[in-house]
C-alpha cells in the first residue's frame, strides 16, 4: 500500500530562485492527520533569503528519517541553511539542520521535493516506512 501524499501535487514548471522559496511553511491537513499527527499543528519552517532556516516546534523524526521517533512526538527548534537545487530531474530543497539537544548537537541533511498545489509552493519529504505513510507536506503560507 503507498502512502500517496503526494498524489494530488503538481512538478513545479518554473525555474526557481530562493526568493521564491523564502517564508513560512507549515504541515497540511493530510500530513497532520496521517503523518505527523494533530500535535504538529504549531510547527513552522522558515526560510530566511540570507540561505538561513528556523524550525518551531518540529518532531526531529521528519528530518531524521526515523519514523518511531513520531510515536512519542518530541518538538524541537532548530536552525539551519537551505539550498535550491535538483535531484533525478526534481526540484528540491536541501536543508542542513543543528539540532541541540540537552547532551548533544545533532547535525543533520534532508531533501525536500519541491510541488505546487493550487498555485502554491509544496515541500514533501518521505521520512520512514512508505507503507506506514511516514510522509510530510509543507504547504508556503508567507
Amino acid at each position: 500500500m503507498s502512502c500517496e501524499l503526494n498524489s494530488d501535487l503538481q512538478d513545479v514548471d518554473d525555474v526557481l530562485t530562493n526568493q521564491d522559496l523564502v517564508g513560512a511553511y507549515t504541515f497540511d491537513e493530510m500530513s497532520l492527520n496521517y503523518a505527523v499527527g494533530r500535535d504538529a499543528k504549531s510547527s513552522k519552517l522558515i526560510l530566511k533569503l540570507d540561505g538561513t532556516l528556523e524550525i518551531q516546534d518540529f518532531t526531529t523524526s521528519v528530518f531524521t528519517h526515523q519514523s518511531y521517533d513520531v510515536l512519542s512526538y518530541k518538538q524541537t527548534t532548530a536552525e539551519g541553511t537551505w539550498k535550491i537545487g535538483d535531484y533525478k530531474n526534481q526540484k528540491v530543497v536541501r536543508l542542513d539542520i543543528n539540532f541541540d539537544r540537552k547532551f548533544e548537537q545533532i547535525k543533520n541533511q534532508t531533501i525536500w521535493e519541491i510541488y505546487t498545489k493550487e498555485n502554491i509552493l509544496v515541500l514533501y519529504n518521505l521520512f520512514g516506512d512508505i507503507d506506514a505513510c511516514s510522509a510530510a507536506r509543507l504547504l508556503k503560507i508567507e
